[in-house]
């Protein structure tokens, strides 16, 4: 597979300015929002429209993806086995595992994947590096296409992305079920 890198970056690791500064030094040009709400004001230069307009001032294009590939993604069936994804001690998380091996997240990946052939892109989410989200799930099915992950951090030196221990492959999905090492949020 013919990509470009994909970085993950989280909201919340610094202000607004050192980030984009991050991202600036890594000449990422591309934005892809994947926090289901983009308007939380927990964190308000970090909204929507604060990002698009500091995104398009700084070169960059902004994206969000949300609805698709946020951690509250359209998850309308039932998972195909229920309890597959036991490893992920979160039930927010087992959910995600679980709306993973939907039709509708792979094209949401391939729409990812097309975008990414552009150029970098990184991939914004909420929650600390440090912390197990929905953003590790989507690094991991990254991995599994063929694609290199990095996370990046506060000092700007990106860290690649190794799969989860618990995640294994089966067929085309991930199935996240070695009980020894529980993943918490």
């Amino acid at each position: 597979m013919n990509t470009k890198p994909f970085y993950c970056a989280s909201a919340v690791e610094c202000p607004l300015e050192e980030w984009l500064q991050s991202l600036r030094y890594l000449k990422l040009r591309l934005l892809v929002d994947i926090r289901s709400d983009p308007e939380d004001q927990q964190y308000p230069e970090f909204t929507q429209p604060q990002l698009r307009l500091a995104t398009g001032n700084n070169g960059m294009i902004y994206h969000w993806a949300g609805r698709q590939l946020g951690e509250k993604a359209n998850r309308e069936s039932p998972p195909a086995v229920p309890g597959r994804h036991k490893a992920l001690a979160d039930q927010a998380l087992q959910a995600f595992a679980d709306y993973m091996e939907s039709n509708l997240f792979r094209r949401a990946v391939n729409q990812l994947l097309k975008l990414n052939r552009q150029g970098p892109m990184v991939l914004l989410s909420a929650g600390t590096q440090s912390q197990m989200n929905h953003r590790i799930l989507i690094a991991d099915y990254l991995i599994l296409q063929g694609c290199q992950v990095f996370h990046v951090t506060k000092d700007m030196a990106p860290k690649t992305h190794i799969l989860s221990p618990q995640a294994r492959r089966e067929s085309t999905d991930l199935v996240y079920d070695d009980c020894s090492q529980s993943i918490q949020k």
